[in-house]
């Protein structure tokens, strides 16, 4: 199969076909075939990434933009940082990412990842929307060590804090099939939406088509395995609403 009908192809099923790793490389990492996005991809990413200090800090502004679909003013990039499919990816003013986030928006489905203004994403904490979006909205603080995995969509609203070590990653499988291994099953998605003004206490897990109301609490450690309504607090595992605000 010639090169111009694999750039057809959806990206998990080149990636089967396998391909060069040079292919591979722009699939995964730079999301595009252009020999010249690729050349600017490494020399932005690879070299300025890694610089520490104000220089570092300085040098990010300055290149970073030229490879993301749209940058506000004020943003702020950590060093150490990982980004893939940069052309996927929307910031608004004011958002600072610490050393060593994840922005990965490959694929070609979906919208990637848009981020609103006066946002804030902790230490090493992973956002990834692959073939689907995350979308967050503004004033929003998202602690270290966070894991967002999107197969369909993660939709956060504004004035909305996560605190550390939460994960929400909406995605199921059929576990009822014997026959099949798990990993052969295909993935089904139905997305988490978060309302505004809500407060995600340490270590929750929001399952697959989980909703949070607006004005909501969850207590840390909570695994959320059903949608919480508007105006109350939830906590436990399973988290139940305990009461009202």
């Amino acid at each position: 199969m010639s090169d111009t009908s694999q750039d057809n192809l959806p990206l998990v099923e080149r990636l089967k076909r396998g391909g060069s790793p040079f292919r591979q490389y722009q699939d995964l990492f730079v999301g595009s075939r252009s020999f010249w996005r690729l050349i600017a991809y490494d020399a932005i990413f690879g070299w300025s990434g890694v610089i520490p200090g104000a220089l570092g800090y300085f040098l990010r502004k300055k290149l970073y933009p030229r490879m993301l679909r749209h940058v506000g003013s004020g943003d702020l990039f950590g060093r150490n940082m990982t980004i893939r499919s940069p052309g996927r990816i929307s910031l608004g003013d004011n958002v600072a990412f610490d050393d060593g986030t994840v922005l990965d928006a490959k694929g070609e489905a979906g919208e990637g990842i848009c981020i609103g203004s006066n946002v804030w994403v902790g230490r090493n904490t992973i956002l990834t929307s692959f073939n689907g979006r995350i979308r967050i909205g503004d004033h929003v603080s998202i602690g270290p060590f966070c894991t967002l995995n999107s197969h369909s969509f993660i939709d956060i609203g504004s004035n909305v804090s996560i605190s550390p070590y939460c994960s929400i990653q909406p995605g199921s499988k059929d576990i009822s099939d014997t026959e099949t291994a798990l990993l052969q099953k295909p993935r089904t998605s139905k997305g988490n939406r978060i309302g505004d003004n809500v407060w995600i206490g340490a270590g929750v897990v929001l399952l697959d088509g989980v909703e949070i109301g607006n004005d909501v609490v969850v207590g840390a450690g909570a695994v959320v395995t059903k949608s919480i309504s508007s105006n109350t607090i939830a906590v436990g595992i399973p988290a139940k609403v305990i009461k009202t605000r």
